[in-house]
């Protein structure tokens, strides 16, 4: 048997506003010559943002819809973790929706018995089982499909957005069972989350418009598909640059000749950084803040150096500002985005994209920063 056991060659899908008419002038193409393979022990991430076709991919490939041209071929059982609370009827109780789950699905007698077992065990509400769904918190419901969906026997796993479910403590039990059945199995795993897609693939399709626009490893997919998101230095698409840092702003009746530079663009945990910054006013400011925020290369917001804190007020020179902000690079490996914001009072002047950096790797290296720490030995 081949180790492949996922394959699409060439699939197209159009949907169109004519009911019987599936390739019309109105119709629209979501998909257009998709083409990838999973073996079976590999994880391929999917990324592409929204609308990019992604979700139709996965009901393909697990028969909810239909396509137009091409072939997919899967070699095993197939079992999707794709909406997972469409999978509970709120009118039953959490054992009833278990049993009715499997027994759906076919299992009997003593598989059936196991199968709802280890659901229940995995999904650590036991003691809310013979509950109505309906008083079910989110947390508690996403625990239970889950554990429903994971408990099914099967080849290729299909998985969108869910891999964070619950709380921490099962979030963690989850990436553990993943890393587990992955050995087994060929999987394709959706998410929005780079860091994830990192941590469980090895080889990335990032789709773009329905279009496969780059198929293989998945550090060069990530990257990929941060770029085309406008997410770069090189390239700032201002779309792109609202949807991760807010507004854009660029007062030039009240501030002129913007200048912002960072020494360089690469360093070490614990390295110096720093920034010189210089603009031109055309008023006298009442209260001007000077506020850079950093974004990491997921989107998130990391931190900011603000002028308010720790200083009460901006030193000019009549209306000119000139400054060199210095500080410690305590940010774990990574890319990082700033954004220059300055304000005067309620009032936004200023804010763009203002440079990117990257901080290079260190070994043993935990979340988000390191802080500088002394240990004292008696």
């Amino acid at each position: 048997m081949s180790d492949v056991l996922l394959e699409v060659n060439k699939l197209e899908k159009f949907y169109s506003k004519k009911l019987f008419s599936r390739k019309s002038s109105n119709s629209k193409r979501v998909l257009g010559g998709v083409s990838f393979s999973v073996k079976r022990g590999e994880c391929l991430g999917v990324l592409g943002r929204n609308g990019a076709g992604k979700s139709t991919l996965l009901k393909i490939l697990n028969g909810s819809i239909g396509y137009d041209s091409g072939q997919v071929i899967k070699r095993g059982k197939v079992a999707s973790i794709i909406e997972i609370n469409s999978n509970l009827e709120p009118g039953l109780t959490g054992q009833e929706n278990v049993n009715a789950f499997y027994k759906l699905k076919g299992y009997l007698g003593s598989e059936l018995k196991s199968k709802i077992t280890k659901a229940i065990e995995f999904s650590e509400i036991k003691d809310e089982i013979n509950d109505p769904v309906s008083k079910y918190s989110s947390g508690m419901k996403a625990k239970l499909a889950f554990s429903m969906a994971i408990n099914l026997d099967f080849e290729i796993l299909l998985v969108d957005e869910v891999l964070a479910v619950g709380d921490f403590i099962f979030q963690q039990k989850c990436h553990s069972y993943f890393n587990a059945i992955r050995r087994r199995a060929a999987i394709l795993l959706v998410s929005h989350s780079v860091n994830l897609l990192k941590q469980f693939c090895d080889c990335g399709l990032v789709i773009e418009n329905g279009i496969s626009v780059f198929n293989g490893g998945i550090e060069d997919a990530v990257s990929q598909y941060m770029s085309r998101i406008g997410m770069t230095q090189k390239k700032h698409n201002l779309d792109s640059e609202l949807l991760m840092f807010g507004e854009s702003f660029d007062n030039k009746n009240k501030i002129q000749c913007v200048d912002v530079k960072i020494n360089k663009s690469s360093f070490k945990v614990f390295e110096k950084l720093s920034i010189s910054l210089k603009f031109e006013l055309s008023f006298d400011p009442n209260n001007l803040i000077v506020g850079i925020p950093i974004w990491d290369d997921q989107g998130r917001l990391v931190t900011a150096v603000n002028s308010d804190f720790p200083l009460d007020s901006i030193h000019m020179k009549g209306r000119t500002y000139k400054s060199t902000i210095s500080v410690m690079c305590n940010l774990n490996p990574g890319k990082y985005h700033a954004v220059l914001a300055i304000v005067d009072g309620p009032e936004y002047l200023y804010r763009l994209p203002a440079f990117s950096f990257e901080v290079v790797s260190t070994p043993r290296v935990f979340g988000f920063f390191t802080p500088e720490a002394e240990w004292i030995y008696e």
